[in-house]
Parts: C-alpha cells; sequence; structure tokens
C-alpha cells in the first residue's frame, strides 16, 4: 500500500523519489502521519531520508507541501513571504499543508524569532502589513460565518488561527516533538543496495554480490571509523550519503567499464567482419580458379605443343643454318682459290 502512496506521489510530481520502504523508515512515516497539527523536530544526517520521507507523509495525510528556496540574495524579507505564502494557503484556503524548514534554509539568526513566535501563538501577524491583514480577516469572514462565530476583526483573526492546518518539520527548533533518526540496521543498508544494484545490466547473482559487497564496505569503513577515533582521536564520519555515494561510484565505473568494452566489441566486430568478407570473396576467388581450371589446363598443353613445334622448328633452321654454313666456306675457298689463279695468270 506504501508503494502505491509513494507511486502516486511520483506520478503526481516533476521531482520524483526512489525510497526503500524498509521496516525503520516505515515506523517514521508513521510517527509523522501520526502528528496532525503537530510540529516535529526531524533530527538524522544526510541521506537518511528525512525529507524524502515528509514528502510520503504529506501526501498519504493529503497535505500541500511546502518549503523555502534558498537564493543568492534571500533574506528575511523573502523568508516572511514564503511564511505568509503557507499561513494563507492553510488558513484562508482551508487547505491543510506541510511547511517544511531544513536547517540549511535557516542562514540568519533571524529566522528563529520569527519561528519561536509561529510556534508558540500558531501564527505571527508582525510579519503581517496592515492591507495583508485586513485583506486575510475579508477572505476568512466567510469560514467564520459558516461556522457561526461572530464576524468582528479580532474574531476573524482568531478563526483564521484556529484553521490552520500546518505541520512544521523544522531543524534547530524547540518545541517540538523529535524524531531522531538512527544509524540503519545492516538489513536496512542491504535492501537499498539491493534496490540500487537491481538496475544495473549485471545478471541477478551478480547484482546480489554486488549488493553484499556494497553493504560490507560501508560497514567496514564504520568500524575502521570507530577505531580510527579510539586509536588516533580523530573523526571520519559515514553517512547515508557517502554510503549511496559508493553505489554511485562504482556504477560510474560500471558504466565507463560496460562503454569500453562495448567499443573494443565494436572494433572487434568491425575487424571479424572484415575477415568474415575477405573469406567470402577468398572463396569466390577459389570457385573462380576452379572454373577457369581447365582453360588453364588446355591452355598449358597448347603452349607445350607450340613450344614442341618451335623446338622442332628451331633444330631445322639450325641444321639448315649448319648446311649454309658448310656452303658457304666452301665457296669462299673457291673463291680464294679462284683469286690465286688470277694473280699467276697476270705473272
Amino acid at each position: 500500500m506504501l508503494g502505491d502512496h509513494l507511486e502516486d506521489n511520483n506520478l503526481a510530481n516533476l521531482r520524483g523519489m526512489q525510497l526503500v520502504l524498509f521496516d525503520e523508515a516505515v515506523l517514521h512515516l508513521a510517527r509523522q502521519v501520526r502528528m496532525p497539527r503537530g510540529n516535529a523536530l526531524i533530527v538524522g544526517l544526510s541521506g537518511s531520508g528525512r525529507q524524502s520521507l515528509i514528502r510520503l507523509a504529506a501526501h498519504i495525510g493529503g497535505c500541500g507541501f511546502e518549503t523555502v528556496e534558498v537564493t543568492k540574495n534571500y533574506g528575511q524579507q523573502e523568508f516572511r513571504e514564503d511564511l505568509k505564502k503557507s499561513l494563507r494557503i492553510a488558513g484562508e484556503k482551508e487547505t491543510q499543508c506541510v511547511l517544511y524548514i531544513s536547517d540549511n534554509n535557516i542562514i540568519k539568526e533571524s529566522f528563529f524569532e520569527d519561528l519561536n513566535n509561529l510556534l508558540n501563538v500558531g501564527d505571527n501577524l508582525n510579519i503581517q502589513q496592515t492591507y495583508e491583514i485586513d485583506e486575510l480577516v475579508d477572505n476568512v469572514r466567510p469560514f467564520a460565518q459558516e461556522a457561526g462565530k461572530p464576524l468582528g476583526r479580532d474574531d476573524a483573526i482568531a478563526h483564521f488561527t484556529s484553521l490552520k492546518q500546518i505541520t512544521l518539520f523544522l531543524s534547530f527548533v524547540n518545541c517540538c516533538t523529535m524524531d531522531l533518526f538512527g544509524p540503519w540496521p545492516h538489513y536496512a543498508h542491504l535492501q537499498v543496495a539491493q534496490s540500487i544494484t537491481s538496475k544495473w545490466e549485471l545478471k541477478k547473482r551478480h547484482q546480489d554480490s554486488m549488493a553484499e559487497v556494497c553493504v560490507h564496505m560501508h560497514l567496514s569503513v564504520e568500524q575502521a571509523s570507530a577505531r580510527f577515533l579510539s586509536e588516533m582521536k580523530r573523526h571520519n564520519y559515514t553517512t547515508p550519503t557517502s554510503y549511496q555515494e559508493l553505489h554511485n561510484s562504482y556504477e560510474g565505473i560500471l558504466k565507463e567499464m560496460d562503454q569500453s568494452i562495448a567499443a573494443r566489441h565494436s572494433k572487434l566486430s568491425n575487424r571479424l567482419q572484415t575477415l568474415i568478407r575477405t573469406n567470402s570473396e577468398d572463396e569466390v576467388m577459389q570457385r573462380q580458379l576452379i572454373a577457369i581450371q581447365p582453360r588453364f589446363e588446355q591452355s598449358q598443353k597448347d603452349t607445350l605443343a607450340i613450344t614442341e613445334e618451335l623446338s622442332a622448328q628451331q633444330q631445322e633452321v639450325e641444321a639448315k643454318q649448319e648446311i649454309v654454313r658448310t656452303e658457304e666456306a666452301e665457296v669462299s675457298q673457291s673463291a680464294d682459290v679462284a683469286e690465286e689463279l688470277v694473280l699467276e695468270a697476270k705473272k
């Protein structure tokens, strides 16, 4: 059922919450829901789920959720305007709402005075201008008339104060019911880790193993921090935020490794495709070679026959050349003899 409320809250708000509702978280949630028109002092470390549980408690109780947004030039005037806005929502519109103010919002000591007055008397008309009070009275009188109360100015203001359904969740403010967020037990760490690792792209058994490893690392650091304080008298703080950062760091490393592996896989895949394509082309060439092999063999036979024929013709030519050389020698010899005879005749 709480899961359904959480899902409804996430659908109704742009800022969704990723809550793990382990037993201690449910107990804190039940305590906050049981304080209608009450003031709660929520004490806990950063990241322990204080604001998220308050938002969910407000949603379950059908209350609006109001807070202050501290900006660069935020001062007492802006703080009072935020308070007046919440008071008008609760008093003039008869709308239940939760006003959440954290210690980070208290940037000036003067804020405490306004909050103290608001907690003590349920209102702080000192922050209202005269025309604003008159407007407030005019807006509240119809509700006072419906309730059968007098319509005087003071009566309307009193009715306004009684109408406000504001639950204040404040840090460092007295006169509040305290809700202390203690250290998470082991199973809570494990459930949170399992909720986070379940979104990682790992096999189920690896997700469970990583959740246990993260819990062991965080708790071992807590034990080492206690020993460090005992031996060295120095503090080392481990908070739910640092536990979440541990998961975020590992998830970042996991994504980097996934991207690196994906890049290497892509490179190897491209090379493999090149090899496959080359092998395919080689097979085509092999088939082409097999197809032209008979013609190549026939060409070899024809070439061999031509070579043999040329060799035979070469032998015939050489034989004829030998005959010509012999006849040429005989003719040359006859010419020499004839020349000698001519010379003798001239003598």
